[in-house]
């Protein structure tokens, strides 16, 4: 297999085909895009939170949930919408990826202060880190071990929750 770069932004993976009876080369191609951070790889997933309320377990919410350091030095969650604390979230899927820097948009959209950008980043991309982790369908709650988040699974299903 080799590697060629195309351009800053775009890569092409020429790769043989195992295709028997034919004596030339088969090659196929595919495109890889990925984000240019100089050396810095960014940190993208599928997977968001959304608010979840365990009184409402039925109901659908599109809040994006964003973690927001509280003043003790724990971790909460926050809705990038309605700007209210949630305890849970709800692992979802979104259409398009969402890496570190569309996260920290909305936590500037919101109001949040944000004292230092670089752990800021460093945090939003610990977050999505650990929502790849977490599967789908999941509710989860937050918890800083060690200066590092952590999402706990509360339940697999929101109707598990309530039976919990």
């Amino acid at each position: 297999m080799t590697l060629t770069i195309l351009s800053r932004y775009q890569s092409v993976v020429l790769m043989r085909l195992p295709i028997s009876g034919y004596s030339c080369e088969n090659y196929t191609k595919h495109t890889i895009n990925f984000i240019d951070r100089g050396s810095d790889i960014v940190a993208e997933s599928r997977k968001v939170l959304v608010a979840f309320d365990p009184e409402k377990p039925d109901k659908q919410s599109s809040d994006f949930l964003l973690p927001v350091p509280t003043e003790s030095g724990g971790v909460v969650f926050l809705g990038s919408k309605s700007g209210k604390i949630a305890s849970y979230g709800l692992v979802v899927m979104t259409g398009k990826s969402v890496n570190e820097n569309d996260l920290f948009a909305k936590l500037v959209d919101t109001g949040q202060k944000v004292p230092s950008v670089d752990e800021c980043l460093a945090r939003l991309s610990g977050f999505i880190e650990q929502v790849k982790t977490v599967r789908i369908g999941n509710i989860v709650e937050i918890e800083s071990v060690d200066g590092a988040l952590k999402l706990n699974v509360v339940a697999n299903t929101p109707s598990g929750f309530s039976k919990a």
